[in-house]
């Protein structure tokens, strides 16, 4: 599936380091969802809400889709291009 895969989306760098020792020859591929298209971001976890309330969760689900709806243009423009 990786080496199909265009972008692999991490919600914390904790995920980014079990792909990196897990898959090296991908990592050109895995981002934090929160930094793709933005590498300066300084906040770039989303909180895992596993044992949370609904609204952790539906906090999360929010923070997902800001940033869904923020890299939603660069993911059709790279798309396009292919």
């Amino acid at each position: 599936m990786l080496s199909q895969s265009d972008f692999v989306f991490t919600m914390s760098n904790d995920h980014i380091e079990h792909f990196k020792r897990k898959f090296p020859k991908y990592m050109d591929k895995i981002y934090a969802l929160k930094k793709f298209g933005n590498p300066e971001t300084i906040d770039s976890e989303i909180e895992d809400p596993i044992g949370g309330s609904i609204e952790s969760y539906e906090d999360r689900f929010q923070e997902i889709k800001i940033e869904i709806e923020r890299i939603l243009p660069k993911l059709i423009k790279h798309a396009e291009k292919k």
